[in-house]
C-alpha cells in the first residue's frame, strides 16, 4: 500500500493499521516527482491520496497518478472531500478505482452523509468489513435468508442509512449537477 506522509489522518490511519495484518505501508512525501510515486507503486496493491491535500491545499495530479496506477496494476483510491464540487473530477478519464468523500465541504450537502464510488470491477474483490441487513441483494424482503451481496455499491452500506442525510445530500447534489450542466451543455 502506498500512501502520503501528509494525509488527513482519515485517509491515514487506516492504513496504517493495516500493518498489524502484515501489510506494509510505504509512505511517500507529497512532493515527489511522478517518477518517484511511479517508483513506489511497483509491487503495490493500493495508492491512496487526496484529491486536495487539507493543510496544503494542494490538488493532486490525479489523472497522471491514475495512468501511473494502471500502468503498475495498483488500485488507486482517491479520498476527494477536499475537492469533490469545487473542482470536476472524472472518475473514468482519471482511471479512479475507488473515491469517498463527505457531503459537507464544497457539495455543500449535509455533514455525515457522503458519497462511495467504486468500480465495478472492484466491488467483486472487495469484501463489505460489516455486515447488515441492507448489504444483501434481497434486503428489502425481510423473511429472505439469501446473503448475496447487492450488485452496486450498496453492498458497503450495512444498516438503516441516515435518510435525511441522504435526501439532503441528493438534493443539493442535484443543484450542484444543474448549474454545473447549465455552464457546460456538454455535460448534459
Amino acid at each position: 500500500m502506498v500512501g502520503f506522509r501528509e494525509e488527513f489522518p482519515a485517509n491515514y490511519f487506516p492504513w496504517k493499521r493495516l500493518e498489524e495484518k502484515g501489510i506494509e505501508s510505504r509512505g511517500s512525501p507529497l512532493r515527489d516527482s511522478l517518477d518517484r510515486i511511479d517508483e513506489a507503486a511497483k509491487g503495490a496493491r493500493l495508492l491512496a491520496i487526496s484529491f486536495v491535500q487539507f493543510l496544503s491545499g494542494r490538488r493532486a495530479p490525479i489523472q497522471a497518478i491514475g495512468e501511473i496506477c494502471k500502468r503498475n496494476k495498483c488500485i488507486y483510491l482517491v479520498d476527494a472531500i477536499q475537492g469533490l464540487g469545487a473542482f470536476p473530477l472524472d472518475v473514468r478519464a482519471c482511471g479512479v478505482d475507488a473515491l469517498a468523500a463527505d457531503g459537507h465541504k464544497w457539495l455543500l450537502g449535509p455533514e455525515g452523509c457522503g458519497i462511495l464510488y467504486i468500480n465495478q470491477e472492484l466491488q467483486d474483490r472487495v469484501e463489505p468489513v460489516e455486515f447488515g441487513w441492507t448489504n444483501v441483494a434481497r434486503y428489502d424482503d425481510y423473511a429472505s435468508r439469501d446473503m448475496s451481496l447487492r450488485p452496486d455499491a450498496g453492498r458497503y452500506e450495512c444498516g438503516t442509512l441516515n435518510t435525511i442525510g441522504c435526501f439532503g445530500l441528493r438534493l443539493q447534489l442535484s443543484f450542484y449537477l444543474k448549474s454545473v450542466s447549465e455552464k457546460s451543455p456538454q455535460l448534459s
